[in-house]
């Protein structure tokens, strides 16, 4: 008789102590974070063959003492993304080091909602550079950082660290 009464109270006592969790919501989109306008405030390089991580600041050279630094805006209408680069100082490894890299065009994200990487696409649809996100962006973050990985062959060398500042709040 035990064994029976035992065996009814076991899905008993385990349904009873399973915990229901409330809808948190819909994911957000990182898409929706990105958009706006983003000012360069930091600035460092990070060399990626080492086996603890070593970063050096270049800040200086990418921030003027009278505090113009380089913009980039990302935007989004009627299902086209588009980006704006505005460059002050210092290497443009965003969209490329060369005089003539391009400064508009298109981006995309490798993942909607587990967003990686940011593609940066010109106004033919080439891909111009890859950038690693940092860390989450929502649209009330205040920073958006963006890695852009530098090669020597097939292997990623050192990367540039990008951490931009919401302006447009």
């Amino acid at each position: 008789m035990k064994r029976i009464l035992v065996i009814f109270l076991i899905p008993f006592l385990y349904l009873s102590c399973v915990k229901e969790y409330e809808d948190i919501g819909d994911p957000m989109l990182v898409a929706d974070g990105i958009v706006g306008q983003w000012q360069v405030n930091t600035v460092e390089v990070e060399d990626l063959l080492t086996i603890e991580e070593r970063k050096g600041d270049v800040s200086e050279f990418y921030l003027s003492e009278t505090g113009m630094a380089s913009q980039i805006s990302f935007s989004e209408e009627n299902g086209e993304r588009t980006f704006s680069l505005q460059w002050t100082m210092g290497k443009n490894y965003i969209t490329g080091p060369e005089d003539n890299a391009p400064t508009t065009g298109n981006w995309d994200l490798d993942e909607e909602y587990q967003t990686t990487q940011v593609l940066l696409l010109d106004n033919n649809g080439q891909l111009i550079n890859t950038l690693r996100l940092g860390a989450a962006v929502r649209p009330y973050s205040e920073y958006l950082d963006l890695a852009s990985d530098q090669f020597c062959g097939e292997e990623a060398v050192h990367a540039y660290l990008f951490k931009f500042q919401r302006i447009d709040n």
